[in-house]
């Protein structure tokens, strides 16, 4: 665990809302430059460099870095290092007999550009902007304007789009 004081006074050539975000990338590259390879910062670091705010970050910091599992990390001296818990990954149950015929089925029921023609879910498709809300209308080729104008009236109530809905059907 190599330990380095890295000096951070560069930051103060820049304009004062840019120091710490300065001396975050200052320290970033000298310790890139000194290990050979990208080292991520500790949370603890960052919030030493950022403690005395935008305008004030510290002239020098010392680091420590050490090995994890996903890279090199920067510490604060003295600080343990967390492993992260590996996650458990949960095997999905193979699909019954029963959910297989039930996936055929839907596939045979929709129509050639794969949507199915008895779902067509309004509610989604007017939830967006009306801009998207028109573009998908005219993209569809079979609509229900009176299902759309409900879906509308359910969800956002926006004149503009009710009037186009009520213009088009």
């Amino acid at each position: 665990m190599p330990r380095y004081t890295v000096n951070l006074s560069r930051a103060r050539a820049f304009s004062r809302r840019k120091r710490a975000s300065k001396a975050m990338k200052i320290l970033r590259e000298k310790l890139e430059e000194r290990e050979g390879e990208e080292v991520s910062v500790s949370p603890e670091v960052n919030s030493k460099i950022w403690e005395s705010g935008i305008e004030r970050p510290p002239a020098k910091l010392e680091v420590e870095v050490v090995e994890t599992a996903d890279g090199l990390r920067a510490v604060l001296p003295g600080a343990e290092v967390e492993e992260p818990e590996p996650e458990e990954i949960e095997e999905e149950p193979e699909p019954e007999e029963e959910q297989l015929e039930e996936e055929e089925a839907e596939e045979q029921d929709t129509g050639d550009d794969g949507a199915s023609t008895e779902s067509i879910d309004y509610e989604e498709i007017v939830s967006g902007t009306v801009g998207e809300a028109k573009e998908q209308l005219q993209e569809m080729d079979d609509v229900d304007w009176d299902k759309a104008l409900e879906a509308e009236e359910d969800n956002k109530d926006r004149k503009t789009l009710k009037e186009w809905i009520e213009s088009q059907g």
